[in-house]
């Protein structure tokens, strides 16, 4: 299971050092997820893709639920996963935030874990990736190792490493009690991951978990060139840390790093005689390199989390309530209802010029469905998915499923006699042989809705060797591959009423299709009901409601280099450091019918606190009144941002702190014109510490600044125009004084 935030939107025409590529922070999952919270994907039903935008704490455990319903059917004890940090498996992630990251991964492991519900769990919750793991590859510098993870070092400072890469697993472990953390291939500060003093000093001490660590697939492996002895010669020839000189001493170091379980490894696939890196632990307790008392504390550990899960008992059947789910809960109406809705709340409305969107009636009689993604199935899914279609072959876990595309959703919103259909062209080549078809279908339409972007899948069928993002793929590029653009552009020129539509994990940058495309949408990757969440959307019968949980930038040169992970170099990562003006925001995403003012805004202390490293801080409701001032009932998600760096007694501190960043939100479901909603919003004090010139993580006396709204505060560029119809208006500023 995922869930992410990303450290960057980066990547992007990349050429030398000093290039980009998207760096994310993510929470890994069966399904594919990616984006936000409010702004979060969801997947259910056989498994498969998620949906990006819907801040609903709530919807995001149901979904955790329904997945554990689907893991007895197949007699599997899977993983949740807190990925935080993924470069172009982008569609894993949950965006850019540390907080939204934080709330998801709490939801979603409760969700599935179902601690309370029985005697025993249903599944161990996982965070991953521990920690800083924000590259696949080097590609995007010129390099031309896919696997560069396997050897990457990052160097993170003090204040980046708890104020970004740490506060999702830190509330993650305090709210839900996940029974796994997974280390990463990467190193960070001159230890690989899986072998370093920060699982034991961090992850251990200070963050407290005392439950099962689990190694990446063959991390510990990727410790060593793994020979037998010292001297002989490497039984791989994968890329790796050469941390130490053999396998028993890799497997050695990283127990005593506290790393209980090792997850396979891949070298035994080329030679069977390196084996899984813990088959080397009797060498290394015979040769002193690890204590049998440790051995016994990993053991316990794991022999805990087997009693947990119900794996000892002589007969589950008759205690565990989910023994009798079967394989008919899979793709149930129940789990596509909510795999639909998902969709719908994960679309991102980011432009809708003269108010075409939704589409009116007189412009539904003849539809065009043109795009590479129009009639895709596998993109539906992105690169994880508990379910894939029979283009895929043996990689096939449920067998078919059934997986709806935008084309199936408007014809089955519409009929077949109203839709005309044509690809036009191909992801990334620059065949353009589909160009007449398809200007000649637009020129038939009253309405014409493309569906572009990118893939992220390992299809085998459609568009092979087209993959442009996922597990192992760096972007290089952040725009539309191929001749995509030239076909919206032609199109356009004889069909004013043109829907462009674009699905991919990472943001795509086009400046030209956020000045002249009539509407667009970010769709991601919708999930098996996201071409009926898309009909639905498009044809009035539910609004957008669906927030960016990512910065897209303009261009190659906003982007800092690819291989550095200090936040704030210049121009700075995310909403949280960026000084630039980005093409859509962070938070972004435009209504159908509502438009929203703010008043009233009020921030008070609550009596009760919640522990904190073991002081007790204080938590602040910021509360305000919301008001529907459009003509058409609506949804809105109602954000807090903390100007951190203005903390007037921060000093030194207030140099690493963000300029601005995401401390709560929540959505107003529906709110009719003219109606009035009080809303209040709990703000912990964690989401606003920073780190002290001693390493401590602390909250600073001073004022700090809260912005209330339905956007951050400042929107640079498409963000910042408040009389648009759709756009909110500005956020309220409200100050709060901690002595």
């Amino acid at each position: 299971l995922c869930v992410s935030s990303c450290t960057q939107a980066t990547g992007g025409d990349l050429g030398g050092s000093g290039g980009g590529g998207y760096h994310c922070t993510c929470m890994h999952a069966m399904c594919a997820p990616r984006a936000w919270y409010f702004l979060s994907r969801h997947c259910v039903a056989a498994g498969g893709g998620c949906t990006t935008t819907t801040i609903e704490h709530s919807l995001r455990q149901r979904t955790g639920i329904i997945l554990h319903d689907h893991l007895c059917p197949l007699r599997s004890r899977p993983f949740a996963a807190l990925c935080l940090t993924r470069c172009c498996s982008l569609a894993e992630t949950r965006g850019e935030s540390p907080h939204l990251s934080a709330r998801f991964g709490s939801a979603f492991v409760s969700g599935v874990q179902a601690e309370g519900e029985a005697k025993y769990l249903l599944a161990s919750g996982m965070l991953k990736h521990f920690a800083v793991y924000n590259l696949e590859g080097n590609t995007p510098v010129g390099g031309t190792d896919k696997g560069y993870r396997r050897m990457y070092v990052a160097n993170v400072s003090r204040a980046d490493f708890l104020q970004t890469f740490i506060p999702a697993f830190e509330e993650s472990i305090a709210q839900a009690n996940p029974r796994t953390v997974m280390c990463s291939y990467n190193g960070v500060n001159g230890y690989p991951m899986c072998a370093s003093p920060l699982l034991r000093s961090e992850l251990r001490g200070r963050l407290g978990f005392d439950h099962v660590i689990f190694s990446d697939g063959g991390a510990v492996t990727f410790l060593s060139r793994c020979t037998a002895a010292p001297g002989q010669k490497p039984y791989n020839s994968w890329p790796c840390h050469n941390y130490t000189n053999d396998c028993p001493t890799a497997a050695a170091v990283a127990v005593n790093a506290s790393v209980d379980l090792n997850s396979g490894g891949f070298m035994w696939k080329q030679n069977p005689k390196t084996g899984y890196a813990y088959e080397w632990l009797p060498q290394a307790l015979e040769r002193g390199l690890v204590s049998e008392a440790l051995l016994a504390v990993s053991t316990k550990r794991i022999m805990k989390l087997r009693i947990e899960l119900g794996l000892l008992d002589v007969d589950p059947k008759t205690v565990l309530p989910w023994s009798a789910i079967n394989g008919s809960v899979i793709d149930s109406k129940e789990h596509r209802e909510l795999a639909r809705q998902s969709a719908a709340e994960g679309l991102v409305l980011l432009r809708n010029e003269g108010q075409l969107l939704p589409l009116s009636p007189s412009l539904q009689g003849r539809i065009a469905v043109i795009g590479p993604n129009a009639d895709r199935a596998e993109t539906m899914l992105g690169n994880y998915a508990g379910c894939y279609t029979a283009a895929q072959g043996s990689r096939r876990v449920l067998g078919n499923c059934t997986l709806v595309t935008p084309l199936q959703g408007l014809v089955n919103a519409v009929g077949n006699a109203s839709i005309r259909y044509t690809q036009g062209c191909d992801i990334s080549t620059s065949d353009k042989h589909g160009f007449a078809a398809a200007i000649e279908a637009a020129r038939w339409s009253s309405a014409t809705v493309m569906v572009m972007g990118l893939i992220g899948d390992a299809a085998t069928s459609t568009f092979r060797g087209q993959k442009q993002e996922g597990e192992a793929f760096d972007r290089v590029n952040i725009t539309l591959p191929g001749v995509q653009l030239d076909l919206i552009k032609e199109v356009i020129a004889v069909q004013p009423n043109t829907v462009v539509v674009l699905m991919s994990g990472g943001p795509v940058s086009q400046p030209w299709l956020a000045e002249h495309a009539p509407a667009l949408v970010q769709a991601f990757y919708p999930g098996e009901e996201g071409g009926t969440a898309l009909a639905d959307a498009v044809l009035g019968k539910t609004p957008f409601s669906g927030r960016m949980p990512l910065t897209v930038v303009q261009h190659k040169g906003q982007l800092p280099p690819y291989l550095d992970q200090n936040m704030s170099a210049p121009p700075g990562r995310t909403h949280r450091y960026f000084e630039q003006e980005p093409l859509f925001a962070f938070g972004y995403g435009m209504s159908t019918g509502g438009m929203f003012e703010y008043s009233a805004a009020h921030i008070s202390v609550l009596s009760s606190a919640r522990p904190y490293n073991g002081t007790d801080f204080r938590v602040f409701n910021v509360s305000v009144t919301v008001t529907n001032t459009g003509h058409a009932s609506a949804p809105e998600v109602v954000m807090v941002y903390a100007a951190l760096s203005d903390v007037n007694d921060a000093g030194p501190a207030a140099t690493a702190a963000p300029r601005m960043q995401l401390v709560g939100f929540t959505k107003v479901t529906a709110l009719n014109p003219g109606a009035s909603v009080r809303v209040a919003i709990l703000i912990g004090a964690r989401s606003l510490a920073l780190v002290d010139a001693m390493g401590g993580h602390r909250l600073f006396a001073g004022e700090y600044k809260l912005h209330v709204g339905g956007r951050r505060p400042g929107s640079p560029g498409v963000f910042v125009n408040t009389t648009a119809a759709g756009c909110p208006k500005l956020p309220l500023a409200i100050s709060a004084n901690v002595p």
